[in-house]
């Protein structure tokens, strides 16, 4: 025996619209913050030399989920950064910078377009390499005095 269904439990388009309508488009768009969240992950997987279908294997996501997160233009949430955190051996706290001043919301390093520069990852690969604490300490400082810094 089939039920009837009364028409007036379906939801027309014209009403799915009028509600949406609701929903503003700055709910919609990535921010600033996602861009900068994707540009730590993705400096974080290439500095590991992994790439994105094994970081999506390691969170169930397809490799185009890993660019857009990497893009920014989707938003990361909570579990899906914290799985990527455990993915990438960092603290969740890797991709945000808190400002210095306490109590203000954090914010994110400048340092993501630096990060994704080749000549950086492959230092920082090789620096990671290097097992004797003294020599780190020396390159840091060979470094240092190369560098033209006021530090």
């Amino acid at each position: 025996m089939r039920r009837r269904v009364s028409p007036a439990c379906f939801v027309t388009i014209a009403d799915w619209l009028e509600s949406m309508s609701a929903v503003t488009s700055e709910h919609l768009e990535s921010s600033a913050i996602d861009a900068q969240v994707g540009a730590r992950v993705r400096a974080r997987r290439q500095l590991l030399g992994m790439s994105q279908e094994q970081l999506g294997n390691s969170l169930r996501v397809s490799f185009q989920q890993v660019q857009k997160y990497e893009r920014g233009s989707t938003r990361v949430s909570a579990s899906a950064l914290f799985e990527i955190s455990r993915a990438l051996d960092v603290p969740i706290s890797y991709f945000f910078d808190p400002r210095p001043d306490a109590g203000e919301a954090p914010v994110l390093t400048g340092d993501a377009g630096l990060l994704g520069k080749r000549e950086t990852l492959e230092l920082m690969r090789a620096f990671r390499r290097i097992t004797d604490a003294e020599i780190r300490r020396q390159v840091v400082a060979l470094v240092k005095s190369m560098a033209a810094t006021d530090e």
